[in-house]
């Protein structure tokens, strides 16, 4: 059975809403966040939001948030297809060789500063 629970903590470490996905943010505040259990085992962090919207609206929201994630699915889908099939790839040795060029160019330069 899923439940809510108010909490408390001494430190906030961001986590996305585990029902919209939304990124909270570094707030104070948010030393205080409501967390979603499935029984006793603990499923993630609950946005303000989704509080608010109470389950019938986090309910929606989250349908809307999987609708989502099936289109950007699918987009990922076709672009791996397009992507299997790129005859100019550029080789690793390319990659490595501008980077070198690129440190070596920064050696160069005097540093002036944080700007």
């Amino acid at each position: 059975m899923l439940t809510t629970n108010v909490e408390m903590h001494t430190v906030y470490l961001p986590h996305p809403c585990v029902l919209c996905g939304c990124h909270q943010g570094q707030q104070p505040e948010r030393c205080v966040a409501v967390w979603l259990y499935d029984d006793e085992v603990s499923i993630g962090d609950v946005c303000p939001e989704c509080v608010e919207a109470g389950p019938s609206g986090a309910a929606q929201q989250m349908r809307e948030r999987a609708k989502d994630l099936r289109e950007l699915s699918d987009s990922l889908e076709r672009l791996a297809n397009e992507v299997a099939n790129v005859e100019d790839w550029v080789p690793i040795e390319e990659l490595r060789a501008a980077k070198e060029a690129s440190t070596e160019m920064r050696r160069k330069v005097p540093d002036s500063g944080p700007f």
